[in-house]
């Protein structure tokens, strides 16, 4: 396939037009940069420079890289400055502060790691952040041998892990499709999954467990076919990366098992291709594999990560079923539950057309790479995951699926990278023949390639990402991300200053993240003696059922946030995703249920002009004495 496409690039241009690819992207991160300082001003030029800035970013190493006349360094090098250009987009996003739900929950397992020096502390957040600590133990230990502040200290170790992981995927598709050619436009297929440009490059495990994963996989695909003494260098690494990757996260270590699972599985199938020797060094890293991931469960995860994942297939074949009957399960695409914050109608074309342009070059390279896949059970198994990505676009069409769906990418692109890329070689195949009969089709192959990888990196993007979360800009209540603002931490960093750790609060979803993560404060939902903690703050009156309420959870404070009022949650809910009315509010929170507190027993002890923090002593001395 290597030579197939073009001529072979001499040894005198190994690094080919690298620099000159280099100065483009560094176009594209200007104007990046400039539509997020653009953004917090909310000027209206933002977005438009925006969007051309990313695109500029991916398509001018996708373009090169789809030459035959770059060298391999060279391949490997647009790989590599890809996975830390787009890491730049990330991190100047915020360059600050942490801003992601999930950044703000592993802060506070790192927190109390360096606070106890131990490891398993509760965390009111996410339950089992602290039972997979491999981010967090590497972040605290850098913390500790520079000085650097956490949040500091976060942005290296997942820049260096975006870089591993940049690296491993280059190797490991040049493993699986045996050309650097199909490498080089495999890995950069895989970063246009929806989910690598903000959310794999995030302070949560999984940008650190999927690095460690891809590298696992391809240092135990090289000793699967050593020989001789030098085989123990990739058994031993893999072995132990592998075992770095169990105690990282829970459902890329589940992964990482079925793949190897998968694979002595395709060995079987393929024995006649497959060496004896290749079959049991399979087996043996596939049972290593198991054996981790089951006794880290049943000796320290198991409970946390029930309690995490257990409730997920309910979700999912709850929402299918409601869609099916045509209930509430379903959603309008594109917009919030409550009709705002539409997506522009660009932006929808750019959003179906990359799932489109996916669908249409999955099974063209299913076919170009039937034949290689006879001989390879990497590359079987590679392109049986591809298939399931028409499947995992079905929960999108469901509330309760879309989180599952976004989350799926990560790990179903691997053979959707792979596919695609045959696909593409396919074409650029067959405009090199017409070319070699005078037809000089080639620039014109590259192009309508480097044009569709382009519109499925950035239409992944709008797909996953709410308009309001792509670009920085000022507090937006009830917006996720948009969220997490300087007045919410100081009124946290007030309350870890101030206050009891682990204090029993309540309050609404986005300063429950900020109070548990900044304030060290432990934010209590879900069901109280029959009512929803929600509801305390969604009655217009406090009466015997939110005396009930903070009495039976032993809420010690309740922190309002008075941005609430009189706006529509983007995210569909408040509180929590389960909320009355969760979803369905069509009617904006009316300021008195906020206000309520104030002609209470409550004791207001913090007031910022916006968020208000009450002491429920009063209170509870009262309920005592009765």
């Amino acid at each position: 396939m290597e030579h197939s496409v073009g001529c072979a690039p001499s040894r005198a241009n190994r690094w080919g037009h690298l620099p000159f690819v280099m100065v483009i992207m560094a176009v594209g991160l200007l104007m990046v940069g400039v539509a997020d300082a653009g953004a917090w001003r909310q000027e209206a030029w933002a977005v438009p420079v925006f969007y051309p800035g990313l695109a500029i970013i991916y398509a001018a190493p996708a373009f090169r890289m789809l030459s035959a006349g770059a060298h391999r360094r060279e391949r490997l090098a647009l790989v590599l400055m890809l996975g830390m250009a787009l890491y730049t987009v990330k991190v100047m996003h915020e360059p600050t502060m942490f801003t992601f739900h999930d950044e703000l929950g592993h802060l506070r397992t790192t927190s109390d790691i360096l606070g106890s020096h131990h490891l398993f502390a509760a965390n009111p957040i996410v339950q089992a952040y602290p039972y997979y600590p491999g981010l967090e133990v590497v972040t605290a230990m850098l913390v500790k041998l520079t000085g650097l502040s956490i949040f500091q200290s976060a942005v290296l170790v997942v820049g260096a892990a975006r870089l591993v992981f940049a690296g491993s995927l280059f190797w490991l598709f040049e493993e699986v499709l045996g050309s650097t050619w199909l490498a080089g436009i495999a890995a950069l297929i895989y970063m246009a999954n929806p989910s690598f440009l903000f959310f794999d490059a995030q302070f949560a495990y999984e940008s650190l467990a999927l690095p460690l994963a891809t590298t696992a996989i391809w240092l135990i695909a090289r000793w699967t076919r050593a020989r001789g003494r030098s085989a123990w260098v990739p058994a031993a690494l893999g072995a132990l990366v592998l075992a770095a990757v169990v105690p990282t996260h829970h459902v890329t270590s589940y992964a990482v098992a079925g793949m190897l699972a998968a694979l002595l599985l395709a060995s079987l199938t393929l024995r006649r291709q497959v060496t004896a020797m290749s079959t049991r060094r399979l087996a043996t890293a596939a049972v290593f594999c198991v054996v981790l991931v089951v006794n880290w469960n049943r000796g320290v995860a198991g409970a946390a990560t029930q309690a995490e994942l257990g409730a997920i297939p309910h979700q999912v074949l709850a929402g299918l079923h409601d869609l099916l009957l045509g209930s509430t399960g379903g959603k309008a695409l594109f917009q919030a539950s409550a009709g705002q914050g539409a997506e522009p109608l660009w932006g929808q074309i750019f959003g179906f057309a990359s799932v489109v342009l996916v669908l249409l070059a999955l099974p063209v390279g299913l076919w170009a790479m039937r034949r290689a896949a006879k001989r390879s059970p990497l590359l079987l198994v590679f392109l049986l995951s591809a298939v399931l990505y028409p499947v995992s676009l079905i929960p999108r069409l469901t509330q309760g699926g879309t989180e599952t769906s976004n989350r799926a990418a990560e790990f179903v692109f691997f053979g959707v990278a792979a596919a695609v890329a045959g696909c593409l070689w396919l074409i650029c195949r067959s405009s090199a023949e017409r070319s070699r009969k005078g037809r000089s089709l080639q620039p014109l192959a590259r192009s309508f390639a480097m044009t569709g990888m382009t519109v499925v990196f950035i239409g992944g993007f709008i797909v996953n990402w709410a308009p309001w979360s792509r670009l920085p800009g000022p507090f937006l209540p009830a917006a996720g991300d948009r969220s997490f603002a300087q007045e919410g931490v100081a009124a946290a960093m007030w309350a870890r200053d101030h206050l009891v750790s682990g204090s029993r609060i309540a309050t609404d979803e986005s300063d429950a993240v900020l109070m548990g993560s900044y304030g060290d404060l432990d934010p209590e939902r879900g069901v109280i003696d029959g009512l929803p903690v929600p509801s305390l703050f969604l009655s217009r009156t406090f009466g015997k059922k939110s005396r009930r309420i903070i009495v039976a959870d032993d809420l010690q404070y309740i922190i309002v946030d008075k941005r609430l009022a009189g706006v529509l949650p983007l995210r569909g809910f408040y509180f929590e995703a389960d909320e009355p009315n969760a979803f369905a509010h069509f009617k904006p929170l009316p300021r008195a249920a906020l206000e309520k507190f104030d002609h209470s027993t409550l004791t207001r002890i913090y007031d910022s002009g916006n968020i208000v923090i009450y002491d429920t002593e009063q209170l509870m001395n009262g309920a005592r004495g009765s």
